[in-house]
């Protein structure tokens, strides 16, 4: 595979990932700000109050909608691919922490929470691979101009 077709490769997937994450924070946000007792049974949050309602409206309604947004933004050019791979990364490698120290504290995960770390972890991989496959391309694309 030619250069220039190894770098469309890695942005046309860093681009399809970017957007993957996006629809799924825009998806779950949505879910969480219009009927929030549909998720959270699933990790076993209990929503005694309207304040605790309030509180899984604006964290798990407003900020992963917004995040899904800012992907989705990123997305859309080709500049913005790394910054929004370095976004994605964190995002995962967040949530792969957070899971990770709950389950060393806390004990085995329920098969949910299960799932949802072995994505993230998938999630995490994938934006670091892309995100080094990106700034390979720049590195030669770099040399190349140099030249």
């Amino acid at each position: 595979m030619n250069p220039k077709s190894k770098a469309k490769t890695f942005r046309r997937w860093a681009r399809i990932s970017l957007y993957v994450g996006a629809i799924a924070f825009l998806v779950l946000g949505l879910m969480s700000l219009i009927a929030p007792g549909n998720l959270t049974p699933l990790v076993e949050i209990v929503m005694p109050t309207p304040v605790a309602i309030m509180e899984i409206r604006g964290v798990y309604g407003g900020f992963f909608f917004g995040t899904g947004l800012f992907l989705w933004l990123f997305a859309r050019r080709d500049s913005y691919l790394q910054p929004g791979l370095v976004a994605l990364a964190s995002i995962f490698g967040g949530f792969v922490l957070g899971r990770g120290l709950g389950i060393l504290i806390g004990g085995a995960p329920n098969l949910f929470i299960g799932g949802l770390l072995a994505g993230e972890i998938i999630g995490l991989v994938v934006a670091l691979i892309l995100l080094w496959g990106l700034d390979a391309d720049a590195n030669i694309s770099a040399q190349g101009h140099a030249s």
